[in-house]
């Protein structure tokens, strides 16, 4: 300090180093917890290499939140089956981005021998957990209404189906409770308190408000698809 490097450099990169672990503390939990290098300070880099992983993965699936958020639509809108195209195609052409991060961390495994189960289930979506979310979420409205009447519960028998599949492998480091469980929570409660699918509880006299609508063409969605996809392998 004060020789090789400056007090005030030393300084900022203290304060990054520190904002990293905050920002990712669920991370630093499992890293804490399940490794041995963590009881030797000076082997915090290999957290934080780890982190660098997840940012370039957490910075791709933002880029690609207007064509998660395009699967959302087709969900709510009951166009299942292009809903189920969408998804295909989106894990076709997100496949070699999510290898190669996961390439990445498994390099880092074997150069650091250490595994952080956060990190793998977060590299381990793929960029297409969002969409199976989306499915899910859209399950438990029918299996609600089935429940409430006499017929068959065939959604029900789907969604438990579903969140079977979803349970067979634990997840995460036991931290925080898992993204999908938290969204159908969120679903059944509000299901719970209106029979209404999808919607929230208003008062008779509220009105929903809405805003400015935008017509966009085909030819203009095409556009800006193409522009995302660019984007996309630019990131690659």
């Amino acid at each position: 300090l004060d020789v090789r490097i400056q007090r005030d450099q030393a300084v900022g990169l203290m304060g990054v180093t520190i904002e990293s672990v905050l920002d990712n503390y669920n991370e630093y939990m499992d890293y804490n917890s399940t490794t041995t290098q963590s009881d030797r300070g000076e082997m915090l880099f290999t957290l934080l290499d780890f982190l660098r992983v997840v940012s370039s993965y957490d910075r791709v699936a933002w880029n690609l939140q207007p064509l998660v958020l395009a699967h959302e639509v087709l969900i709510h809108s009951g166009r299942i089956e292009a809903a189920a195209l969408w998804r295909e195609t989106f894990a076709d052409q997100t496949d070699p981005l999510a290898e190669d991060h996961l390439r990445r961390m498994r390099s880092l495994q074997r150069e650091y021998g250490m595994q952080l189960r956060s990190v793998a289930d977060r590299l381990g979506e793929r960029f297409v957990r969002p969409l199976d979310n989306d499915r899910l979420r859209a399950l438990v409205g029918p299996a609600v209404e089935q429940a409430r009447g006499n017929g068959k519960r065939v959604a029900f028998k789907q969604l438990e189906a579903e969140i079977d599949a979803l349970t067979e492998e634990p997840s995460g480091a036991g931290f925080v409770v898992p993204e999908w469980l938290e969204s159908l929570e969120d679903e059944a409660e509000r299901h719970r308190t209106d029979g209404r699918l999808g919607e929230e509880s208003v008062e008779e006299d509220e009105e929903f408000w809405e805003g400015p609508r935008a017509s966009v063409s085909l030819e203009q969605a095409r556009e800006q698809i193409l522009e995302w996809a660019e984007e996309v392998d630019l990131l690659e």
